[in-house]
């Protein structure tokens, strides 16, 4: 014979008939609530809010429901009027809104996302349901890069080396004060990558080899994600004046920045001393160059000759050796 056995519920499983009808709120990581029309009063009064408000609005729901204000006074005025026009209008339209505001704690600042909709209920009484999710990391990571970025475009605005920033598709899309200053040129001007290689390089040919080399490059980080080396270019300013410059650029998935470093007067200082390396080394008179102690430096193949010291001897002995016995 068959027996049918009850089962036993567990103690911690609820009344069907007792369970609330929005107990699936209270495993959502938000705050749900239902929120009553608020007329003429503000703030409106909460119907209901889910568990959630414990952990993450740190009351617990019964206390903002007793209390609407316990939550909207921890709301900072320049948030909370919005909100308020927000929800208004959202109630006097049959609509919703979406907002967000910051709740103020004793130690913290926390971001939440506040959304609802409006409906009406069958006591033809409105109210709104909605919720309001915890957002704080997303903000600050927002924040942190838009503090980045707004610390990139100083660094861009006010580096005293002209910078240009190129699409992929070869159009530049902007220029640093410091490159109008020292080529002569606007964005207007040379907007494309095309048109600034005609301004600053007339050459034909020298200009076609440049920009291959620059393309070259633009290719091998593309297809080994390896730093390039410089380019140094010949170019020429709107006034006419030329000058020398490294070409430095660090490729993105979508852009370029480059960077031009002007190294005419490193060169010329560069070619001065080679000049003056190959009068040293020429010259039938003996020189030796000294420091402020008499500690000789260098000397020159001359001074070898005529006093019998080779270059390895003389470094680092004292010039006062030459009147030595």
């Amino acid at each position: 014979m068959n027996t049918s056995v009850p089962i036993q519920l567990p103690v911690h499983e609820p009344d069907a008939e007792a369970a609330s009808a929005y107990a699936v709120t209270d495993h959502l990581p938000c705050v749900a609530f239902r929120l009553l029309h608020p007329n003429t009063d503000w703030p409106p009064a909460f119907s209901y809010l889910s568990a959630q408000s414990s952990e993450l609005l740190g009351v617990e729901p019964h206390i903002i429901v007793l209390d609407a204000s316990v939550l909207f006074d921890r709301i900072p005025q320049e948030d909370a009027v919005p909100l308020q026009a927000w929800i208004t209008h959202a109630f006097a339209t049959m609509g919703q809104w979406q907002h967000e505001v910051r709740l103020r704690s004793a130690k913290t600042v926390r971001w939440f996302e506040c959304r609802g909709r409006v409906h009406r209920l069958s006591t033809s009484a409105l109210c709104a349901d909605g919720y309001l999710t915890d957002i704080t990391a997303h903000k600050l990571a927002d924040l942190e890069r838009t503090g980045l970025y707004q610390r990139l475009v100083c660094a861009f605005e006010g580096t005293p080396q002209p910078m240009a920033i190129v699409s992929d598709t070869g159009n530049i899309t902007s220029l640093n004060p410091a490159f109008v200053q020292t080529f002569g040129f606007s964005l207007q001007e040379v907007s494309t990558v095309n048109s600034v290689m005609q301004r600053l390089v007339p050459d034909d040919n020298y200009r076609a080899h440049l920009t291959k080399t620059w393309l070259d490059n633009a290719q091998r980080f593309k297809d080994t994600k390896l730093s390039q080396d410089p380019i140094i270019a010949k170019v020429v300013c709107k006034g006419g004046s030329e000058r020398m410059m490294e070409v430095r650029t660090s490729w993105t998935s979508d852009e370029a920045v480059v960077l031009l470093i002007d190294i005419t007067e490193r060169l010329a200082s560069a070619d001065q001393l080679r000049l003056w390396t190959s009068v040293l080394e020429q010259t039938a008179e003996g020189i030796m160059i000294c420091d402020p102690q008499g500690r000789m430096l260098t000397v020159n193949p001359a001074f070898e000759r005529l006093t019998g010291f080779s270059k390895q001897e003389a470094v680092g002995q004292m010039a006062k050796i030459l009147h030595s016995g």
